[in-house]
């Protein structure tokens, strides 16, 4: 996991420890790379991140653990303690998760995610569907209902480049007579 950006499963990252530390849990944040505005958006919610497990002074309860790397080495350091691996995204190679006994549950966002996981190997009995929260004091409901006809669009990733899919959005826009805005 890279706190040197954002990314989606940076920011799941970030709104689940912040929503620990409200109901009173300690945690910290381990990362390898913790120079950027993730890192530093942590710690201004006073969530410490770390970079090197060697400089904790406790040994924690559990492990939230995402991204292979990342979760061995957690648990090469903490041998004694159980983990729950968060697998983000169907092919990114950092969201293949180890199998390993010690780590308890094994958690995807959505079905395609839990299918990776079953097709690496993990049993259906250890892998569950916990569909991403939303917060709704942040994300209120509308207070008039949606247009009959849009006249806007959005492409909200990481991922929208003019090399991609992108280009395809575009055009069905243009053809449909929509205002497209890209973030």
């Amino acid at each position: 996991l890279r706190l040197d950006k954002f990314s989606g499963t940076v920011l799941y990252l970030r709104d689940l420890a912040y929503a620990l530390l409200q109901r009173g849990h300690s945690l910290v944040v381990y990362s390898p790379r913790i120079d950027g505005g993730a890192a530093e958006q942590l710690r201004q919610l006073t969530i410490p991140v770390v970079s090197s497990m060697s400089d904790l002074s406790f040994t924690p309860d559990v492990i939230h653990a995402q991204h292979f790397h990342e979760t061995a080495a957690a648990l090469v350091r903490y041998p004694g303690v159980p983990a729950v691996y968060v697998c983000h995204d169907w092919s990114s190679v950092h969201d293949a998760p180890p199998n390993l006994t010690r780590i308890r549950r094994f958690v995807a966002v959505d079905e395609t995610c839990r299918d990776r996981l079953w097709e690496l190997g993990i049993a259906a009995g250890r892998a569950a569907v916990v569909f991403n929260a939303v917060n709704l004091a942040r994300f209120r409901k509308r207070p008039k209902p949606l247009p009959d006809q849009p006249a806007r669009a959005l492409v909200f990733s990481n991922n929208a480049m003019e090399s991609g899919y992108l280009e395809i959005v575009r055009a069905a826009c243009r053809e449909t007579g929509l205002t497209l805005d890209v973030v």
